[in-house]
């Protein structure tokens, strides 16, 4: 089956207009799926996906209750990350790859960029979709946060040591860790740089952020429907959250430290920190999110 294909090359007048936009500065790669720009005008329709899908189920490489499970999920969100859509239909990563492009699309541009939209679904006309939006997340600012207390060095470690210890090995194509794609109170992101959807940022003052937060009037080429501060305060309490997170495990492993002052030989802190230099984070690039193809390529098997 011809899938249709869509493409984001802009010509070069185009690219000089839209060059302040993000993911602009490669050219995309074709994909026999349906990848639109932001400023594209209408969106991929629902089209009868019938034959490829029969095909797949012929080859035992997806069942049509596989099928079934996605749209379903779609039914419920519109909008959605794949890893979001493999915790709520319990289909597979692999599955996901080959059923997704029959059934969903997604931007290249804009806030709603590397998200799955159901097709025929067009979240530019719709304010209620601005809890959609991608949140761009980067955890290496913490670092830098200035209200952290604790030594450079040491805070590096911590950071380390936390996303090392909510690391569970999973077996491939399992259902991926809620902190893969919702952050909590508590939890540590597992990779350098997140792509969370605002919904999915479950902390209340988020909650009531959004909440009374005025939607525009037309959904913008980079901000969506809420204002560009609205995204700087929800990171600035995302990064509070962990700093006190990692606060917190500084004190209790002080604590520790101190129980355990005066043995001769133990497991230190230090022979912990020697250990834990040599695990780097998860890069989002290797495991989790390509600049053009959102998450095609991702593996829950760490390197």
């Amino acid at each position: 089956m011809q899938l249709k294909l869509f493409h984001d090359n802009e010509k070069s007048s185009e690219a000089e207009e839209n060059k302040h936009l993000i993911s602009l500065t490669r050219k995309s790669r074709e994909q026999h799926i349906n990848i639109i720009p932001f400023s594209h005008e209408g969106v991929p329709q629902p089209f009868d996906q019938s034959a490829a899908i029969a095909k797949y189920i012929e080859s035992k490489l997806i069942t049509q209750s596989d099928v079934d499970a996605l749209v379903k999920a779609f039914e419920i969100r519109p909008v959605v990350s794949r890893m979001m859509l493999c915790a709520m239909s319990n289909v597979s990563v692999k599955k996901t790859r080959l059923i997704l492009p029959l059934i969903a699309y997604y931007f290249s541009t804009g806030p709603y960029r590397v998200m799955w939209i159901k097709m025929g679904y067009d979240p530019r006309t719709d304010k209620s979709s601005g809890i959609y939006q991608v949140l761009n997340f980067r955890v290496r600012n913490v670092l830098s946060f200035s209200g952290y207390k604790i030594e450079p060095k040491r805070r590096s470690t911590l950071l380390r040591m936390a996303i090392k210890c909510q690391s569970n090995e999973e077996p491939k194509d399992s259902k991926p860790p809620e902190k893969y794609y919702m952050y909590r109170a508590g939890y540590i992101p597992p990779f350098r740089q997140m792509y969370y959807q605002l919904c999915d940022v479950d902390v209340p003052s988020v909650k009531e952020l959004l909440a009374s937060s005025p939607l525009r009037d037309v959904c913008h080429e980079k901000h969506g429907w809420y204002s560009e501060t609205l995204f700087d305060d929800i990171r600035t309490i995302i990064t509070n959250s962990i700093v006190k997170t990692l606060s917190d495990m500084d004190d209790s492993k002080s604590v520790d430290e101190g129980e355990r002052e005066g043995d001769e030989e133990d497991e230190s802190f230090m022979d912990d920190e020697s250990l834990i230099e040599n695990v780097d984070m998860e890069d989002p690039e290797d495991l989790k999110i390509d600049e053009e193809e959102e998450d095609l390529d991702f593996d829950f098997d760490e390197d």
